[in-house]
């Protein structure tokens, strides 16, 4: 099958404490189960301590899911990630065990970390050819964008790239803020 896999690191995890590295593996898995109903079945594993993955059957969702799964590690004011996005294959997916699955999606998004400047934080390999110039400019503004969010940015990101939202309202609503609040904290 067709997917992504989404693959990342903590930044900076030695300079964390255990409980700290568990619960930012922790809202990454909610938030990855949050989007669930968006990105069809997706699976979510921690491995390595400070590594994580999540493969979907839904490639054109990965940036979605890349970008919440960053948002709720600064919204939480946790440490910050990583993510290399590998689109490709997924094969040998039985019972969601991402430990022995396999597929260019995951060779790709692993090459992808393993090759990534210290300086970047968002990646991409297995875009369509002739996209991969345009995919990696967006990428980098992407980066320019999160660089400086504040918690209160990121938290109404990640409520606004979760389903079940229609009106930046009922999003105020769930935060406590105003309308206008809402749409500042968003633009």
């Amino acid at each position: 099958m067709n997917g992504a896999v989404i693959l990342g690191d903590l930044i900076g995890s030695r300079q964390h404490t255990a409980p700290q590295l568990d619960r930012a593996m922790q809202a990454l898995a909610e938030t990855a189960d949050a989007l669930g109903s968006l990105t069809g079945q997706s699976h979510f594993t921690r491995y390595r301590g400070d590594g994580w993955q999540l493969a979907t059957g839904r490639p054109e969702m990965a940036l979605r899911l890349a970008v919440a799964l960053s948002a709720r590690l600064i919204a939480d004011g946790g440490p910050a990630t990583r993510v290399a996005i590998g689109i490709g294959e997924i094969e040998s997916l039985a019972g969601g065990e991402l430990g022995a699955a396999s597929g260019s999606a995951f060779l790709r998004s692993g090459q992808m970390l393993d090759q990534m400047s210290p300086r970047r934080r968002l990646v991409l390999a297995g875009a369509p050819a002739g996209a991969a110039p345009w995919i990696d400019a967006q990428l980098h503004l992407i980066e320019y964008i999160a660089e400086r969010w504040s918690a209160a940015q990121a938290q109404a990101l990640v409520l606004a790239l979760s389903p079940g939202w229609e009106v930046q309202a009922d999003l105020a609503a769930k935060l406590g803020v105003t309308r206008q609040a809402m749409q500042v904290r968003l633009k």
